[in-house]
């Protein structure tokens, strides 16, 4: 059993973060309290005067949420609820209400002697002064940036509990490409912003969380199980909203880490609660069920020579018929018997496979005073995946508050603990140690009740050194998956200190110590007889980084005349730690004793890392308005970083902005509630990792008592620059018709340059290649948000949101002796040339006749073999697609109708292509039900001679025939291999398996003319096996499928509580939610792959496009939630 979730956590932080988090706890702690006995002792929160009911609705009787309702002349505020109702104290004496709400006139009604004041508010005919989140923290109104930022707020990301905050964002945000790596809940997901324009990182953006930046990499697999990211790990139902800067205009005040793009996270603090004490409480349980496997066939046998020889251990299954009467002795068995189908084996996918559940608790306390607010919240997600043992837990705890200490001081404090486990994650890679390999690489003819009980995983009087197999290159993955396991414990905890204060009016001081800490802790183990490890395995990895950040910011606001101004600048100085310890072995002595002193001589490889990182910056920005119609916004950032050398370790990253509401400069008709233009000019950067400018040892195994030790052949450069990213922009904001309709539409164009290349070197140097700054890489593209309101009525709504995001990458140039970036997988060449769109996927062509004027031209070339064959010359490579999509929509829309309220998220990613390596080997080794026979049907009573004559675009470069003449199958016109070809059945009877076929071409006569290998005279008869690996195995363009689907990512059905009942129970709100999740998936292909999860690791990137093993079954997710406020 797992220890204690924070007493393992405690355990793995340092001693020094430990203590400080103890600190801030306490001090965080003592904030909340002494909050609440000044509150008591000054009476705030408590009840005086007369109490205020009533309902607050548009023009057009709907309610609105949100109204902020404050007791003119006092502190005393608070906002409606769903139904548009509130409730406020009013002091004796108090004499008015102010009723306030973006996008509508304020309103102020006189008290007297009423007690329930109903309001109906009107629009405003201008823009939405909307308030978000910029770089740095620094709030700003929305109408007057230059830029666009995307924005999701809490309750959109927690509809539906997600397993991450990254999922809980697909489908919602122009500009941005998020997909899950894996099909498994707690899997990588990659987030990329307006494309991926750096060639050398994973392209993922920064995260702020309450200003701390914290860590997050697509890049953490562990001996081939992906751990998933880290920003994963936080608590979405902390979360108060989310601002998105897209582009560099609006990251440039972070500099070289602002390349990809800043995700900025605030969490609730208490702000905008109501007054006094409040406890907020959900709880959600999902079930998550598979419906959909991977079609595999279940007639023939294990072999590869074909239907008429069984062969145990191929990896293949062209073997023999299964309930044919065939005879043959299999593993395990003790006498000859005939091959037959097991339902077992049948149904193997769905007996491997379970439901899986999640449940979801969360509780928060808030307080919300005159002189401070808080919150603390706790959470608790646990998870059983669809796998056999395979689970996620997360634990959470967190406490954010600020106090006013004098009317000039301000102190805030946030402090977080996020814990991330599992007892085992699955093998994602393509080694046998994958469970989704394993459970579909077994024989059609193996009974599964050997395999699936744990009783008889072992060969007798072997237990724990044997497996007991069907075949020697297999893994059971029942036993795989409960003892060949990858665990992980990682902690994550955030600080944040800051200090505010004000000089004098308008000018402000804010100082903040930051700190993000992540600890994992990850260990792998593998039985003795593993595939791959016949000794077994052991691994144990601790892992750490670290980020310091002081910072202090002067801010400035006033206004002039017709000017307004505001202004920030400041500086920071950063340390970044990271910290390696893995050891391993490969060689257990004592199996099932997982201990590295356990590893025998010579096996155990002892290897560690650290790296220091320091940079220091200076920032300002200003934003001037010319009469509310006219902002221009300027900043400027410069960095000093020490992985770069002294003489090119300074850059300077400036920003410029404009924006003009024209509905201001001019007289517009009413129904233009808001026409904004605006553009941007920025540069920023993406900093070189540390140990970049020279060379270092690495070390490997011992051989005996002598110590190994190499330098990396990669020479490094003692003159490397960081990125930069030069970006442009324009775009235009609408609202219309009383914002009924609204609009966000951005171009943007960046050029990427000093991307981090390797050119070859002579070996001679020492090295056989060198690292340089060179090439150039493009990114253009649109993000455009549009809103409607079609449906606003007393009792009903219907609300209707979409984004659209269009990006184009291209590398523009090289360096010189660079002819391409990219590498290649399986058959598939993923190579970019300059002047040509990141993403292309090229083949190696079969040879063809390239004569335009024969009869014969397009057919593939046929060898003496009977197959044809590649041309691996690059210059002759034929591009067959492209992995980036031609563009994704998300679609969400929203309905309310009483207490009733109905939102979906859709998905729809549109063209692109991905290579399937899955599909390319199941075609191989004749797995599934299509390849039975051959990859094109004919007509057995017409000659096939003239039917790929009359047809040849139908026949060329495919292969015709089958496993016997009942699935089209010819009859072997030699009679020495028609006997070859054939055996006894149970009944003593010769059965001669017709299963000869061919690849369709023609081959050179020498004279310049061709014979035809079209079935008749002159055919090169195949056996099925070899006829599909000519036709399929080494051409990618047959295992390529269009990556366009369209998905039903989210749906809730939610029910709010009517009044009476809540008040009956003396509570603040309730709401009950059924919930779904991935209930509809369509897809142009026809094949069971998710385009989605088409990822493979490349180095430290998972890149798209590759797709192998991801064959998870497909699952849908229902479930119900429960939110209660008090």
């Amino acid at each position: 059993m797992k220890e204690n979730l924070f007493k393992g956590d405690f355990v793995n932080l340092p001693r020094k973060t430990m203590q400080l988090n103890l600190f801030l706890f306490v001090l965080t702690t003592a904030m909340l309290f002494s909050t609440i006995t000044y509150s008591q002792n000054t009476g705030i929160g408590q009840s005086q005067g007369n109490t205020i009911t009533g309902v607050v609705t548009d023009s057009e009787g709907f309610p609105l949420v949100g109204v902020a309702v404050l007791v003119k002349g006092t502190t005393n505020g608070t906002v409606t609820k769903l139904d548009g109702d509130y409730a406020i104290e009013a002091p004796a004496g108090a004499e008015t209400l102010q009723f306030s709400y973006i996008g509508y006139q304020t309103q102020e009604v006189a008290i007297g002697t009423q007690s329930i004041i109903n309001v109906t508010l009107s629009e405003e005919a201008v823009g939405l002064n909307e308030v978000v989140i910029t770089a740095l923290g620094i709030s700003r109104e929305k109408e007057s940036l230059g830029y666009s930022v995307g924005t999701v707020d809490g309750d959109e990301l927690n509809r539906t509990p997600q397993a991450s905050v990254l999922s809980s964002m697909q489908g919602k945000i122009a500009g941005v490409q998020i997909s899950q790596t894996y099909g498994v809940k707690g899997s990588s997901m990659n987030m990329v912003i307006r494309g991926a324009s750096s060639l050398n990182s994973d392209n993922q953006p920064l995260f702020v969380i309450d200003g701390v930046p914290v860590y997050n990499t697509t890049d953490n697999l562990f001996n081939q199980a992906d751990l998933g990211n880290a920003i994963s790990d936080i608590n979405p139902e902390d979360i108060e909203s989310m601002s998105v800067l897209k582009g560099p205009s609006a990251a440039a005040l972070y500099g070289s880490r602002a390349a990809n793009g800043v995700v900025l996270i605030t969490t609730k603090s208490g702000t905008g609660e109501k007054k006094g004490l409040g406890v907020d409480f959900n709880s959600s349980f999902i079930m998550d069920t598979p419906y959909a496997y991977l079609p595999v066939q279940n007639e023939f046998a294990s072999g590869q020579e074909g239907a008429f020889v069984f062969e145990n251990d191929a990896y293949e299954f062209w073997g023999p018929k299964l309930d044919n009467g065939f005879i043959a002795q299999q593993r395990n068995q003790d006498s000859p018997s005939e091959l037959v189908s097991h339902q077992n084996n049948i149904n193997r996918q769905q007996n491997f496979y379970q439901n899986g559940w999640t449940q979801v608790n969360n509780v928060g306390v808030s307080g919300n005073y005159e002189k401070a607010n808080f919150r603390v919240s706790l959470g608790n997600y646990l998870n059983k995946g669809i796998m056999p043992n395979v689970d996620l837990k997360k634990n959470n705890i967190s406490i954010n508050g600020t106090m006013n200490l004098t009317e000039n001081l301000e102190v805030t404090v946030m402090t977080s603990l996020n814990e991330s486990s599992s007892g085992n994650r699955p093998n994602t890679n393509d080694g046998f140690l994958t469970p989704t390999r394993a459970i579909l690489t077994i024989g059609p003819q193996v009974d599964m009740s050997l395999y699936s009980n744990p009783e008889t995983w072992w060969m007798p009087n072997q237990e724990g050194i044997v497996q007991t197999r069907w075949k020697e290159r297999w893994n059971n993955p029942y036993l795989m998956q409960e003892l060949a396991t990858t665990s992980f414990d990682r902690v994550q905890a955030m600080t944040k200190i800051q200090v505010a204060y004000e000089f004098a009016k308008n000018l402000r001081f804010t100082g903040r110590y930051l700190r993000s800490q992540l600890n994992q802790r990850a260990v792998n183990q593998r039985p003795w007889d593993t595939v791959d490890s016949r000794k077994g395995n052991y691994d144990i990895q601790n892992s750490g980084f670290r980020e310091q950040n002081w910072e202090g910011i002067f801010s400035y606001n006033t206004t002039f005349g017709n000017f307004d101004l505001q202004a920030n600048a400041g500086g920071n100085l950063r340390y970044n730690y990271r910290e390696n310890i893995h050891n391993s072995t490969t060689n257990l002595v004592i199996p099932g004793l997982y201990t590295i002193s356990n590893g025998g001589p010579g096996s155990v490889i002892y290897t560690n890392f650290l790296s220091k990182k320091k940079v220091i910056s200076l920032f300002g920005q200003s934003s001037i308005g010319y009469k509310n119609m006219i902002y221009l916004d300027l900043t400027a950032r410069n960095d000093w970083s020490s992985t770069l050398p002294k003489e090119n370790r300074s850059y300077f990253y400036p920003s410029a902005s404009l924006s003009v509401l024209v509905n201001e400069m001019f007289d517009m008709p009413a129904w233009v509630s808001l026409a904004k233009v605006r553009a941007g000019y920025a540069q920023v950067g993406n900093d070189v990792d540390p140990y970049q400018l020279q060379r270092y040892y690495n070390f490997g195994a011992d051989w005996g008592d002598t110590k190994r030790a190499s330098i990396d052949k990669i020479a490094k450069n003692a003159q490397l620059k960081p990125e930069i990213a030069t970006s442009k922009e324009v775009g235009i904001d609408l609202s219309l018709f009383n914002n009924r309709l609204t609009l966000d539409a951005t171009y943007y164009t960046m050029d990427n340059k000093n991307q981090v290349l390797g050119i070859s070197t002579p070996i001679t140097s020492g090295a056989n290649s060198k690292l340089i700054n060179a090439g150039l890489v493009r990114s253009n593209g649109w993000d455009i948000t549009l809103g409607t309101s079609v449906i606003r009525k007393k009792d009903l709504s219907f609300d209707l949101g979409l984004n659209f995001t269009r990006n184009r990458t291209t590398i523009v140039e090289l360096a010189d002796g660079v002819e391409y970036f990219g590498y290649n997988k399986g058959y598939a060449y993923f190579y970019t040339y300059p002047g040509d769109q990141v993403g292309d996927i090229y083949q190696a062509p079969y040879f063809k006749v390239e004569d335009p004027n024969s009869e014969y031209y397009g057919h593939a070339i046929i060898y003496s073999n009977g197959k044809p064959e590649r041309d691996r010359n690059p210059e002759n490579f034929e591009k067959i697609g492209n992995y980036n999509p031609d563009f994704i929509l998300g679609i969400n829309p929203n309905v309310q109708y009483k207490n009733f309220s109905f939102s979906a998220v859709i998905d729809w990613r549109s063209g692109g292509q991905f290579y399937s390596e899955t599909l390319r080997q199941g075609k191989n080794d004749g797995r599934f039900p299509e390849y039975i026979n051959g990859s094109v049907d004919y007509d057995p009573n017409v000659d096939i001679v003239q039917q790929i004559k009359d047809n040849p675009e139908k026949f060329s470069h495919e292969w015709v025939g089958g496993r016997d003449s009942e699935y089209g199958g010819f009859e072997w016109q030699d009679e020495e291999q028609r006997e070859a070809r054939s055996y006894i059945n149970a009944d003593g009877e010769k059965v001669y398996v017709n299963d000869a076929s061919f690849d369709v071409g023609v081959r050179e006569d020498g004279q310049g003319g061709y014979i035809e290998n079209f079935g008749g005279p002159g055919t090169i008869w195949l056996s099925p096996y070899n006829a599909q690996k000519g036709a399929d195995r080494y051409l990618a363009s047959a295992n390529l499928y269009s990556a366009t689907y369209v998905k039903l990512r989210e749906l809730s059905i939610t029910y709010r509580f009517p009044k009476a009942i809540v008040n009956k129970f003396n509570l603040q709100n309730a709401s009950l939610s059924l919930l779904g999740q991935n209930l509809f998936m369509w897809t142009k292909h026809n094949v069971f792959i998710d385009p989605e999860t088409a990822y493979t690791a490349i180095g430290n990137r998972n890149e798209p496009g590759y797709e192998f093993y991801s064959v998870i079954p497909r699952t849908r997710s229902l479930g119900v939630k429960l939110n209660v406020g008090f």
